[in-house]
């Protein structure tokens, strides 16, 4: 599991493959299920031990032990459920706010700062917006947003045309 989550995050980091978008966002997606499957696998193995040991010792203890069987399992899936919770809300970060834009650009000084400055800008009605810190959240995937660098991109926002 650990190797297929390596695997994953690393190709989808550092290959510049624009062409296998699909392939590894269905990595990534192999490795989200594959990890819950074998989480319940691992409970479920768990959960019968403390059941086969509990009905080769009966006695004062069994109830103990099927209790501690319960609490284990209830006790695993609330922590991942946090932990799930925690990973989510990171992911998605804090709340932007909008605020008015502090300065005004012409398509001159636009076409500059992307072209020749390098900077990640995209046209979105009459906003210019910078997108470096979105290619990576983008659920699409960041093809998505460097091929539309430099460009108008409301038709594709607003769902009139697929990419």
């Amino acid at each position: 599991m650990c190797l297929s989550g390596l695997t994953a995050g690393t190709i989808r980091l550092m290959c510049e493959c624009r062409w296998k978008t699909h392939l590894v966002l269905n990595f990534g997606a192999f490795h989200k299920y594959y990890a819950y499957l074998t989480i319940l696998c691992t409970q479920a193995v768990l959960f019968s031990g403390f059941l086969v040991y509990t009905n080769v010792n009966d006695g004062a203890y069994a109830s103990l032990h099927l209790t501690l069987a319960i609490v284990n399992v209830i006790s695993f899936f609330a922590l991942l459920l946090v932990c799930e919770l925690c990973h989510q809300k990171f992911i998605r970060g804090p709340a932007v706010e909008f605020s008015l834009p502090e300065r005004v650009m012409t398509r001159e000084q636009f076409e500059k700062s992307v072209f020749e400055g390098g900077e990640k800008y995209v046209i979105l009605d009459d906003m210019v917006l910078d997108v470096k810190d979105f290619i990576f959240k983008h659920p699409g995937g960041r093809f998505v947003v460097q091929h539309n660098i430099g460009r108008d991109i409301s038709k594709f926002f607003y769902g009139g045309y697929a990419l």
